[in-house]
């Protein structure tokens, strides 16, 4: 299904490239110099890496909690599984972990895996973000709106009888994701600040863009504090779509991978999420730079 869904992402993307092409003839470097104060944290990166690779596994193993990825992740012993949310109609689904050692609790979204999905993040149209001027990718927006109840219920529930005193500087919300799950993790971390005050810290992974500039400036401006970071891979396309012709914008802060092993990487701009000595600066027609990154396949369980 991944296969599939790589080679419908570049069917569909050809026709938007070359819009982005034309674009970026004209439009020129609109970007400040890059901005790298912040510092990565590689084993906490991978740690995020992992729990997006749990939703790829079948339901019955992440509900034992012993699928391939869920073995990976830090004390794995004391990790339970508390939900597991689907819309089969729209590909969405993703789960909701306690790691009851590290006292965190951990929100993924599955990546793209079959046709609906596709059909679901295929939509390049945008809609208004809440009551703001800032617009969405109406495809992600209405598929997190689609399971957002549960998910808020679930968080609700468990920050109740689990209080964190340091929480604005140490969240104890985890929220991560792969390519689709990418974009819809983007949506709930700042669905989470926005809506209802609730910190969090994001890690996604090979993410398309969500929504224009606007978007990604109000991203900046509820969850910049709690420093998101989205990981992008060697040439891979996903991150390039929908194209910047349509104006759409990445929110920083992107962490470049330019080798599969992630012993070369590049931390972008901490201001401007469309940094061009970063991933913009080699965009390709790679799919399969999607799933093979930072030494595993992050696609198979």
């Amino acid at each position: 299904f991944v296969c599939s869904f790589l080679v419908i992402v570049k069917m569909k993307i050809i026709a938007a490239l070359l819009a982005l092409a034309i674009f970026a003839l004209f439009a020129g470097s609109v970007h400040a110099a890059a901005n790298t104060t912040q510092t990565f944290n590689m084993p906490y990166a991978y740690q995020m890496l992992y729990y997006s690779g749990v939703a790829h596994c079948p339901r019955a193993a992440v509900d034992a909690w012993n699928c391939y990825w869920c073995k990976k992740v830090e004390h794995a012993e004391s990790v339970k599984a508390l939900k597991y949310f689907e819309v089969k109609s729209l590909g969405i689904s993703g789960m909701i972990a306690e790691n009851a050692a590290l006292k965190k609790l951990i929100l993924s979204f599955e990546g793209t895996h079959d046709w609906q999905g596709w059909v679901e993040d295929g939509k390049f149209l945008k809609t208004h973000y809440a009551k703001t001027d800032a617009k969405i990718h109406a495809g992600f927006y209405h598929g997190f709106l689609s399971v957002s109840d549960e998910i808020i219920d679930t968080i609700q529930k468990w920050r109740s009888t689990n209080p964190n005193e340091n929480e604005a500087q140490d969240p104890s919300i985890w929220v991560t994701g792969h390519s689709l799950g990418a974009a819809l993790a983007l949506v709930a971390s700042m669905n989470l600040t926005y809506q209802y005050d609730i910190p969090n810290t994001m890690v996604s992974f090979e993410g398309p863009r969500v929504g224009d500039k606007r978007f990604a400036d109000l991203f900046v401006a509820h969850m910049g504090k709690y420093n998101p970071i989205r990981i992008t891979n060697m040439k891979d396309i996903v991150p390039h779509v929908p194209p910047i012709a349509l104006f759409y914008h990445h929110p920083p802060q992107e962490v470049w991978m330019e080798n599969f092993e992630a012993s070369k990487f590049k931390i972008c701009s901490a201001t401007n999420g469309e940094d061009k000595s970063c991933s913009d600066s080699d965009v390709n027609l790679s799919t399969k730079d999607h799933c093979q990154m930072m030494g595993v396949d992050i696609c198979a369980c």
